[in-house]
């Protein structure tokens, strides 16, 4: 395999989330921050580092690597990103099971499978952009949803020797309930789903408010497929709520529900309701 080539690879490899030692807060933003949504929207704003260590912009150098090692002929690859269900504005999509990689041997089929899967990565990138759309740009967008925002979101993170893709989806909604400071409301949500063994398909949600300026209490929900692992869940509550006590965090409600989340729930964009 060409430097080039090896060097691409490895650079996509160092981007993954370490998640065996714990995540911390300012980790996440950065690799959500990365992951590829918000390329384009640097770039716009003069950002001369946007591209730097992140998600898309490192799968299009690892594509033209390939595609330079393969000799500028390869076939772009169909239907690859459709293997698993699309990023889709108002849900967040089922995590995508770690899998062992299949890979030909021979150095041609190598480059083409790789090359399949760096094409596939950047579909769901693409497509996360699209789900992400500001509904408000919308010429008939209703005025309700000027005031609603939502990224999607895709991250690869490490837990143990799995390499697991984890959706994300974040919202934020504004109300003004009057003209004065303290009238503005904020809540924000935060959704991600994890399918990892022995626990199964989960999901989590994190939500706050804030009311003029100042943050209020945060609500957590999780939704466990498998009983065992609501059952494990739920005996975790109690030193997930004194975690976040100790950090400062004012906690309303922590609940972890058997079965599977409600789909759908969110507002879907114009764009999709025409579809």
């Amino acid at each position: 395999m060409p430097a080039l080539v090896t060097r691409a690879l490895a650079d996509l490899v160092g981007l993954r989330l370490q998640a065996d030692d714990g995540i911390e807060p300012g980790q996440l933003q950065a690799v959500l921050a990365k992951s590829g949504v918000f390329l384009e929207a640097g770039l716009a704003a003069g950002d001369g580092g946007a591209g730097e260590g992140d998600l898309k912009a490192v799968l299009t150098a690892a594509r033209e690597a390939l595609t330079q090692w393969l000799g500028g002929e390869a076939r772009r690859p169909a239907g690859g990103a459709l293997q698993h269900p699309p990023p889709r504005r108002g849900e967040v999509g089922a995590a995508q099971v770690a899998s062992a990689a299949m890979l030909p041997a021979a150095a041609d089929e190598l480059g083409e499978a790789l090359l399949e899967r760096t094409e596939a990565a950047l579909d769901r990138i693409r497509l996360s952009q699209y789900a992400s759309l500001d509904p408000s740009q919308e010429p008939r967008a209703p005025r309700a949803e000027a005031q609603h925002k939502q990224w999607n979101a895709e991250i690869p993170v490490l837990i143990g020797r799995e390499t697991h893709v984890i959706p994300f989806q974040i919202s934020r909604d504004r109300r003004n309930k009057g003209s004065g400071r303290e009238d503005k409301e904020t809540s924000w949500r935060i959704r991600f789903s994890l399918a990892v063994e022995p626990f199964g398909p989960m999901l989590a949600q994190v939500t706050m408010v804030e009311t003029g300026g100042e943050v209020g209490s945060v609500g957590v929900t999780m939704w466990a497929e498998r009983p065992k692992a609501a059952e494990m869940l739920g005996a975790s509550v109690r030193d997930l709520r004194k975690s976040l006590d100790e950090a400062g965090v004012l906690v309303d409600d922590i609940t972890c529900i058997a079965g599977p989340p409600p789909r759908g729930d969110g507002p879907r964009s114009p764009y999709e309701r025409r579809a």
